[in-house]
């Protein structure tokens, strides 16, 4: 776990599984997603800021996911913010879900920047970088 990495704990529930009580795949993605919109809040943006911003956008240009254990439902499980990378105008990010005995999953996104007025790529907004910096010094996470 990288020093003051951002961590948010959770709990899988029942309706989270398959049919054979593992996580479904597609909820590591949602359990990611919400960890990144506590990140962002816990970056100093509010929800509106971020994701009603009237400038700019933040869609997710890729993703993937690796899964390398079980997660069941009923287990309390970490997932870790990772700044992997920041680029002029998109970052990347990778959530690692951890319990205490294993690596469950790692999921990286690419954030990427999108003036909203032109609908194409833009620089990062100077605040988010002095945010993500901040961030990338205080956990020596990104590159």
């Amino acid at each position: 776990m990288a020093q003051g990495a951002y961590t948010q704990s959770f709990v899988p529930k029942f309706h989270d599984a398959d049919p054979a009580g593992i996580m479904f795949f597609g909820n590591v993605y949602a359990k990611a997603h919400g960890t990144y919109e506590t990140f962002v809040e816990h970056l100093g943006f509010t929800w509106k800021e971020w994701f009603a911003n009237e400038t700019w956008a933040v869609p997710i240009r890729h993703s993937e996911c690796e899964h390398l254990a079980p997660i069941f439902p009923g287990q309390s499980y970490d997932v870790e913010c990772r700044l992997e990378k920041i680029g002029t105008s998109s970052f990347t990010m990778k959530y690692v879900f951890t319990s205490s005995k294993a690596t469950h999953a790692e999921v990286t996104i690419v954030h990427a920047f999108v003036d909203l007025k032109k609908k194409a790529k833009c620089e990062m907004p100077s605040v988010v970088r002095e945010r993500l910096e901040a961030y990338q010094l205080k956990c020596g996470s990104a590159k």
